[in-house]
């Protein structure tokens, strides 16, 4: 049998307990009380006035954190939406430092060009080729070549070229920079820089710098009537380097530049507007072109009588 009497005291029980728990919540919400200042307003304009007070306080912070940031190295970087106002300003280029006697009277202005280049002076600094000509130009012959996919391949800049070690291959990197005035001074150097490409590329254009001298221009071709212009070369000469041959002839003004791209390239900065370029041998190999096509120049020079 079930004990009737047991439920009925379980449920009045329960029923007890749940008004004795809301007469708790009751006392304690009157319980609450606000301060003297408060007690006119009511409850939505102070929750209104404690949330801009919460507001205002973070400002605040923020305001005195401010220098704190600015102090500190990269902590502005970080936390700023405008990267482009917080960039390093850039660096101040150092002081040319120059050791030799003719880098100094280059640097104080006491040489000039023909001084430099009529005694064929021995030039070890690049500052005194750039004080001396400052309108020098620079261009890179394309050496080497770069395969694609399927074997299609594009003409570089730099010649690599690997050799067996026992860690694996070892890769370098060469250049050929040619640089000229366009006034009838032209210079030539070829560099490796090791696994660095730009290494190749710096050490190349600095020794093509210090190598530079002055050839002779002229008009020499017969068609020309006026024999005083410099638009091409005196006479007929020849370069040769291992198996290439470049020969150089003046021709009549207007002709323009008759050779290929690389070696048009070369022309173009040592000045001269009118010449036919005739190359014997293979043109694949551009270096040694352009050094037969350098020494064919610099034989204006040196016309015997």
């Amino acid at each position: 049998m079930v004990d009737l009497d047991n439920k009925n005291n379980r449920g009045t029980k329960e029923k007890e307990s749940g008004v004795e728990a809301e007469k708790l919540s009751d006392s304690k919400i009157s319980t609450i009380s606000l301060p003297k200042n408060q007690e006119n307003q009511t409850p939505d304009s102070v929750f209104v006035k404690k949330a801009a007070e919460n507001i205002a306080e973070p400002e605040k912070q923020d305001n005195i954190a401010e220098p704190e940031k600015q102090k500190s190295k990269w902590g502005l970087k970080r936390n700023a939406r405008n990267f482009s106002s917080n960039r390093r300003e850039p660096e101040q280029s150092a002081p040319i430092v120059v050791k030799t006697r003719l880098g100094k009277q280059a640097i104080e202005g006491k040489i000039t060009e023909e001084q430099l280049l009529e005694k064929r002076k021995q030039i070890l600094e690049t500052a005194i080729v750039d004080k001396v000509f400052p309108e020098l130009e620079h261009q890179y012959i394309e050496l080497g070549y770069i395969i694609g996919k399927g074997g299609a391949g594009v003409r570089g800049i730099f010649l690599n070229t690997q050799r067996k070690h026992k860690s694996g291959n070892r890769t370098s990197s060469k250049t050929l920079c040619v640089v000229g005035n366009k006034k009838g001074v032209i210079g030539y150097g070829y560099a490796s820089g090791g696994a660095d490409k730009m290494r190749a590329k710096d050490k190349s254009l600095t020794v093509a710098k210090k190598s530079i001298f002055k050839f002779n221009r002229g008009s020499g071709s017969w068609e020309t009537s006026d024999a005083k212009e410099e638009h091409s070369l005196p006479f007929k000469v020849e370069g040769k380097v291992g198996a290439v041959r470049v020969i150089l002839i003046p021709a009549p003004k207007g002709t323009g530049i008759v050779a290929s791209k690389e070696l048009k390239k070369v022309i173009q900065l040592a000045g001269i507007e009118d010449v036919y370029c005739n190359v014997r041998g293979s043109l694949k190999n551009r270096l040694g072109a352009t050094k037969a096509l350098i020494k064919a120049l610099d034989k204006t020079t040196r016309m015997r009588g």
